[in-house]
């Protein structure tokens, strides 16, 4: 539902963000899932878990993409999303490995069964 997009207005963001899931909550939602990444997803959760006083069926999750998600953001950073953490009713890591730095292009190949780039796989024509 949210993306870690930043912007310098968040008092206005997080205000929509609020209509908009109280709209949601209004029409059945239950569960609000969101990243951790700094910006949207985290102003999200915020205001979430402050709508659980007037929605007590509202449950919180925040579920990071790896194992170490944010460990080398600044302290202050690493601090708010540990404070999130503590916060939300669940959070799990989508994967229990480390960050990794690959990038969206690489796959495992079938044939060869490597991990390269698209462009170095064996099927790939060179």
């Amino acid at each position: 539902m949210f993306t870690g997009i930043r912007t310098p207005n968040y008092r206005l963001l997080k205000k929509t963000l609020k209509n908009q899931l109280i709209q949601a909550l209004d029409n059945g939602m239950t569960w609000l899932i969101s990243g951790g990444e700094l910006g949207t997803e985290q102003w999200g959760l915020e205001v979430g878990i402050a709508l659980k006083a007037d929605y007590p069926d509202l449950q919180t999750s925040l579920m990071t993409p790896f194992t170490d998600f944010g460990s080398r953001w600044q302290e202050d950073n690493q601090d708010k999303l540990s404070a999130l953490k503590a916060q939300v009713d669940f959070t799990a890591s989508v994967s229990q490995a480390p960050y990794q730095n690959r990038h969206s292009s690489v796959a495992i190949c079938n044939s060869c069964s490597s991990t390269r780039t698209a462009r170095y796989c064996c099927m790939i024509p060179k």
